[in-house]
Order: structure tokens, then sequence, then C-alpha cells
């Protein structure tokens, strides 16, 4: 088998558990290799839940998170190929990008929910997309109560 960033973020969580990985100003989430570990192996079984496979090419377009870590480990475990797309494009020039890289998926934050709109109603541009999703943070909004 060979290396990949999946791999060298396995054996690191094996060498260093409680080692803090990652801090995440905004929410002040903070996770050991442990756990970005765990977070990224449910990240990859999710996506190949999805159909998600080694060689697939995956586009994300998010601003820096703690999902769009947990999709790149995740993607990397899979061998699936992560297509990062510089979020101050244009939809013509992200869906140029999408179609030249052959992604199967865009996953997209919800910041960009308006310019994923503009790819869905022009799909032809993008041909190899075989679906959009929505990728946001956990809802902790109150339930309205019945």
């Amino acid at each position: 088998m060979h290396d990949n960033i999946g791999l060298f973020l396995s054996k690191r969580a094996h060498l260093d558990p409680t080692v803090e990985a990652f801090v995440d100003v905004a929410s002040g989430l903070r996770l050991s290799y442990h756990e970005l570990n765990q977070r990224a192996n449910q990240t990859a079984h999710f996506l190949t839940t999805l159909g998600v496979k080694k060689g697939d090419r995956v586009a994300l377009l998010m601003l820096n998170c703690p999902a769009y870590l947990e999709l790149f480990f995740g993607l990397a475990k899979i061998g699936a190929v992560t297509v990062p797309l510089n979020i101050r494009l244009v939809a013509d020039e992200l869906a140029y990008i999408i179609e030249d890289s052959g992604s199967r998926l865009l996953m997209f934050g919800p910041e960009f929910q308006a310019v994923t709109q503009q790819l869905h109603e022009n799909l032809e541009q993008i041909s190899c997309v075989e679906d959009f999703i929505f990728v946001a943070g956990p809802d902790t909004t109150e339930l309205d109560q019945p």
C-alpha cells in the first residue's frame, strides 16, 4: 500500500493520540490527532455510501472550517482526489475547473449557495458532476415544540 496523507493522519493518531492536531479559533473547537482521525474515518465511510471510490475527484467549495479538513482527510483515506476550488471565482470559472478536473461531486458550504445555484442551472457546462452536496456545520438550534 502506498502512503498518502490519510495514512499519515492514521499513523500520527496512533503515535500521538492526545496531541492537539487542530484548533478552530472561530468556534473554539480543539481536536487531538485521535479525534481528527476518527472524524476523518467517519467522513470517509459517509463518502463511500455516496459511491465515492479510489481515483474519484471531488470538488470542494468551502471556507476554511473543520468540515473542510474532515473532507480532505476522508477523501484521502478512500484514495479519492480533492479538487480545491478558489472561493473568489465566479460560476463560469468554477464550471470550467470542475469540468476540466472531471469531478464527480461538488461539495459546498453555506456561503456558496448562490454560486452553486448558478452552476446547477447550467448543468450542461459541468456534465461530469453527478451531485451537488451541501455541507453545513451541525445544527444547534432548538427544534420548535409541537
